[in-house]
């Protein structure tokens, strides 16, 4: 009887695998008694197994002072030295670079490529040289209590905890290990005393974004944050707006696009780089939610022709020389949130301009509250406060929270709740209709 190739390759493998076990001699401790063929005791006490990898004249040497806990790896390695196509001496940091290659490079975007890069990085000192067949759900919530300890943010650890969770989910569904570790834990990850001080300062919402537009309306870019605090528009998206985006008549904006800079692990084939390169790039939306129209009223169409009005001087002082280096207006030509000589405004530059006039307000309001004997009331403003700003608002006029999502881009209605910020004097306005 004549069997298929595959058949006969598979018996050899099996055929080396028992081979490379059974020529194993039994084991013996300090004192004589059999442990276990590949098992043995050194001198200083440490048990030591043995394993041979299939087809290989490779072995895999591990230690533990505890028999019970070696057999058990030992156990382990052998299971996976017999199905699992990858090599079971593999360290988390390459199997972190192999799942990037092969699962994640070919269809994630640069950005979410940028961030599995970060959170990974974050946690690579405490396990990366570590064998991933070695690694327990203890190893994982010990290195996050690490991160814990540093001072990361909840959300930063949250976001590591889920990258880890992912690879290893991927690895076990290729036998490079038994077990996702991740499986059925929680991040270590508690409400804080800073949490709550900073959802007291959300009462203040409209009170200190309002300060904020009143101290920055002579600025060059007020019409930008006052465009985000009427249309909730993300600030990538903002700053990735064409003037074919925004129809002025019919008073909508089109979102299908936006902008960031990026760190790039990877070239355009999907090979690693020898170092990452920072690029700016405009792209899609990650979410379908993303694409989108948005009302806009008839002061937010004022905002608009304002700023047009100063991109037009811009290109009249610069002549031939506006947006020379931009290389981004070769596709996209018609970028309506520029600098002055016409590079594009990334979303970058808007923190660090709500921060320079957050200084400037508090700055002032210090010295107000020490003349007139009161703690000051300083403000915090970034972008993406302007998006809990306009949905909040939204919510107080009593617009239907669906209606909301639609033109946020949020896909779940749960995220339109996380971001409102109802005031104390809102909140007890209600009382009139109860």
């Amino acid at each position: 009887m004549e069997y298929p190739l595959s058949f006969l390759f598979l018996e050899k493998q099996v055929i080396i695998y028992v081979k490379n076990i059974w020529r194993l001699k039994m084991g013996k401790d300090l004192n004589g008694k059999e442990l276990g063929r590949g098992i043995t005791q050194r001198k200083d006490g440490r048990y030591m197994g043995r394993i041979h990898i299939r087809g290989s004249k490779k072995e895999v040497t591990l230690y533990d002072r505890n028999l019970k806990m070696l057999k058990n790896k030992v156990n382990t390695y052998r299971a996976l030295a017999g199905t699992s196509q990858w090599d079971i001496r593999m360290t988390v940091t390459e199997w972190f670079e192999q799942w990037m290659e092969i699962y994640n490079v070919p269809v994630l975007k640069a950005t979410t490529i940028r961030n599995y890069w970060d959170g990974f990085k974050r946690i690579q000192p405490l396990i990366g040289d570590r064998r991933v067949i070695d690694i327990k759900s203890n190893n994982i919530l010990n290195a996050l209590y690490v991160l814990k300890e540093n001072g990361y943010a909840q959300t930063t650890i949250k976001q590591t905890f889920t990258i880890l969770k992912a690879m290893f989910s991927m690895a076990y569904r290729v036998r490079a290990v038994l077990y996702n570790p991740c499986e059925g834990m929680r991040a270590p990850i508690e409400r804080t005393y800073q949490d709550i001080i900073e959802r007291e300062e959300d009462h203040n919402l409209e009170k200190d974004v309002q300060r904020f537009l009143d101290a920055c309306r002579h600025t060059r870019y007020y019409e930008l944050f006052y465009i985000l605090s009427q249309t909730g528009l993300r600030i990538g998206e903002a700053c990735a707006l064409e003037w074919k985006d925004v129809d002025l008549e019919r008073k909508c904006i089109y979102i299908d696009k936006t902008v960031n800079k990026v760190k790039k692990y990877y070239d355009s084939k999907g090979r690693k780089m020898e170092s990452p390169k920072m690029v700016a790039q405009i792209t899609s939306p990650k979410k379908q939610a993303s694409y989108r129209i948005v009302p806009i009223s008839d002061e937010t169409v004022k905002g608009f022709a304002a700023w047009k009005k100063k991109q037009f001087a811009d290109k009249k002082r610069w002549g031939r020389r506006w947006g020379i280096k931009n290389e981004l207006l070769k596709d996209f030509p018609n970028l309506i949130f520029t600098t002055s000589p016409g590079k594009t405004y990334l979303p970058g530059y808007a923190t660090q301009e709500c921060k320079r006039i957050s200084d400037c307000i508090n700055r002032k309001e210090k010295q107000t509250a020490l003349s007139e004997k009161r703690e000051p009331e300083f403000i915090h403003i970034h972008p993406h406060l302007f998006r809990y700003f306009y949905v909040t608002k939204c919510v107080e006029k009593g617009m239907n929270p669906v209606m909301i999502g639609k033109i946020t881009g949020h896909a779940e209605i749960r995220m339109t709740q996380h971001y409102t910020r109802l005031s104390d004097e809102f909140i007890l306005r209600q009382r009139e209709f109860h």
